[in-house]
């Protein structure tokens, strides 16, 4: 069974998930770091996000026959490569010619991987991170890395943030569970109620999958 944490960078999934390992030993995690942060700080052409592609489905499939009794918990959907690809399409960092060329290249995979994954026996299942562009914009500062975030980089990150909007909406209600933030708590609360909702929806797995909205 996999569950797929999904958010854009700064949501918390790298907290949560940390959080989750003493807790959960039984459930493989795998964190693939499969893009980049910010615009100004890297290369995103086509061939580097090609190379993403490979990166992220070479290291998954492998994990599908190593672990067939596990819950594995991923860092990113499939989807978030093109979540990314489409990102920088919008932005003009790559061509729509060079972004065509990915989407075929991204389309290949995954298709491969669907068939590796029915093979599996693995089920699929997902958790977004409903953090506020304005919490997330506050998280990144807060690390103390990205202080000097540009306007360019600012505008990376929400369309980032749009692109995802558009996926979720895609899932199908009986594999999605949505954390949503509550703004009258602290950012540590928030987290912490997520933390434990998930924790007892891993827990619970095995007797069935809920859908549900949850607040903090």
């Amino acid at each position: 069974m996999i569950i797929y944490l999904l958010g854009v960078h700064g949501s918390g999934k790298t907290s949560l998930i940390e959080n989750l390992r003493s807790e959960l030993p039984v459930t493989k995690i795998l964190n693939l770091d499969l893009n980049p942060k910010i615009v100004k700080s890297t290369n995103p052409s086509a061939a580097n996000q090609q190379l993403r592609h490979s990166d992220y489905f070479d290291n998954l499939t492998p994990e599908l026959k190593k672990h067939p009794e596990h819950i594995i918990l991923i860092d990113r959907a499939p989807f978030s490569l093109n979540v990314y690809d489409r990102t920088f399409k919008e932005i003009k960092t790559i061509t729509n010619k060079e972004y065509e060329y990915l989407k075929k290249d991204y389309d290949d995979r995954l298709k491969r991987f669907k068939q590796q994954l029915s093979v599996s026996g693995h089920s699929e299942y997902y958790v977004y991170l409903n953090t506020p562009i304005d919490q997330v914009k506050l998280n990144i500062i807060k690390r103390g890395r990205n202080r000097n975030l540009n306007e360019e980089d600012w505008r990376y990150l929400e369309t980032v943030y749009k692109e995802y909007g558009k996926e979720i909406i895609k899932l199908k209600p009986d594999q999605t569970l949505t954390l949503e933030w509550d703004s009258n708590k602290s950012v540590i609360d928030n987290y912490d109620w997520w933390g434990r909702v998930l924790s007892v929806m891993i827990k619970k797995l095995n007797r069935g999958f809920f859908s549900a909205t949850v607040r903090a």
